[in-house]
């Protein structure tokens, strides 16, 4: 039943997710279940939106920054809810192109710990 239930809300949110970058579809499909997908991409009618769901499904769920929670405390960082916001922002920079290499990667987390430490001063973050 709660499958048929986000097939349903897959369904109806079919504009919003075909316009969506892949970040924002990954974003949103992540918190189905797979089976909803999968079930919303069968009745679907619409091509462009089942290939959408088919990119999703084949590839764009796949795609993890290379970068984990280990890296970030080596980096040290003290463990926070942050380290997800980090996590999820790599992911997203992966999956819309923004980053291509580890190198763009590397230079992207240390931006983001720079942002998050002149925001909220030492925090949970080590000034070097």
């Amino acid at each position: 039943r709660a499958a048929l239930v986000e097939t349903i809300e897959i369904l109806n949110r079919q504009e919003e997710l075909s316009a969506a970058t892949a970040g924002n579809l990954v974003s949103i499909l992540d918190r189905r279940p797979l089976q909803a997908v999968l079930a919303a991409r069968t009745i679907s009618r619409d091509e462009h939106f089942r290939k959408k769901l088919d990119s999703y499904g084949l590839k764009l769920r796949h795609i993890q920054p290379g970068i984990d929670g280990t890296d970030l405390t080596r980096m040290g960082l003290k463990p926070s809810p942050r380290y997800r916001t980090i996590l999820a922002g790599l992911r997203s920079a992966w999956l819309d192109g923004t980053i291509s290499n580890s190198s763009e990667e590397q230079a992207l987390v240390k931006k983001m710990i720079d942002e998050t430490v002149s925001e909220n001063g030492t925090g949970n973050y080590p000034r070097k």
